[in-house]
């Protein structure tokens, strides 16, 4: 990902500061954007937390939430709810709109196991 396509992220992400911190770390294999929930989104018990990450070796990003839950010491515990990995060619766009859909809660449909197609 190219500093401008991070740059585009980053503005995009903007627009949500009143909902989510963020945490941005960067080496050189690797892109990672932090989004902590303020507080729950919509009807959501918990807040949650939203990992994108990108590396830089191989054409691949990967989205990620967790709920946050707090033990009886206060220490957070993180609960996978929703993770996708893209491979190949994407643009910026791609990762916008995942991400966008996140935030506005595609990562709470869950498909009940007895469903039938």
């Amino acid at each position: 990902m190219t500093r401008d396509k991070i740059k585009t992220l980053l503005n995009i992400i903007e627009k949500f500061n009143n909902i989510f911190l963020e945490d941005i770390k960067n080496n050189e294999n690797k892109f990672k954007i932090i989004l902590r929930e303020k507080k729950p989104y919509s009807k959501r018990k918990y807040p949650r937390r939203i990992i994108i990450s990108n590396s830089y070796k191989t054409k691949t990003y990967s989205i990620s939430t967790y709920e946050i839950h707090k033990n009886k010491n206060d220490e957070e515990k993180y609960l996978g709810i929703y993770n996708v990995k893209v491979e190949g060619n994407y643009d910026i766009k791609t990762i916008a709109n995942d991400l966008k859909e996140i935030i506005h809660g595609k990562d709470e449909i869950k498909i009940r196991p007895n469903f039938t197609f």
